[in-house]
């Protein structure tokens, strides 16, 4: 938060008056639940099914209506009051439901598998002919925890590694040793 103050004090564009601001939090705490069963009320509980949260989190839902789902995620505490008294209208849409609303647009990322990374993180994403096949979200230390999970996925969903195509994006280097192992299997 302090970061975040300092960053806002010394932007002329911050300081100004915005339409509309949403933020995308990028974390692995998230989970879905078909709209049949979703309860409001019981939001904090589908995550914590799923994941450790502390009791200061804020959980948030997205609604993905192609899907007939909700998106269950947690918001630091502290970010959440920062960003409210900076923009008092802000709206939150995780990462993962921007990126799985752009593939099911784009048909060009459809029939794919997905992966991208940032911070010793990457979140794989898999939409076929229009439906969600597969979401998740893996923490790494090493690129040959990358390519066990990049693996382990194609062989649980029996997708052959010859055939099915596979996308990159986010903080990786083509010419890598990262690039290179993933090229290589």
């Amino acid at each position: 938060a302090d970061a975040l103050e300092k960053i806002k004090s010394d932007s002329a564009i911050l300081n100004k008056e915005f339409a509309r601001t949403i933020v995308i939090p990028d974390n692995p705490y998230y989970t879905f639940i078909p709209d049949t069963l979703f309860i409001e009320a019981e939001a904090r509980k589908y995550l914590e099914f799923t994941h450790t949260i502390s009791s200061g989190e804020i959980i948030n839902v997205d609604s993905i209506s192609e899907l007939a789902v909700k998106n269950i995620y947690m918001l630091p505490f502290e970010d959440n009051g920062f960003f409210r008294k900076l923009f008092p209208q802000i709206e939150y849409r995780h990462f993962s439901t921007v990126i799985i609303k752009t593939v099911l647009k784009n048909k060009a990322l459809q029939d794919k598998v997905l992966v991208s990374f940032a911070k010793k993180r990457m979140d794989i994403v898999i939409v076929m002919e229009g439906k969600l096949k597969f979401c998740n979200s893996f923490k790494f230390e090493t690129d040959e925890d990358i390519l066990y999970f990049l693996l382990n996925v194609y062989k649980q969903l029996g997708f052959d590694t010859n055939i099915m195509p596979l996308v990159l994006k986010g903080e990786i280097e083509k010419e890598s040793s990262l690039f290179n192992l993933i090229y290589k299997y």
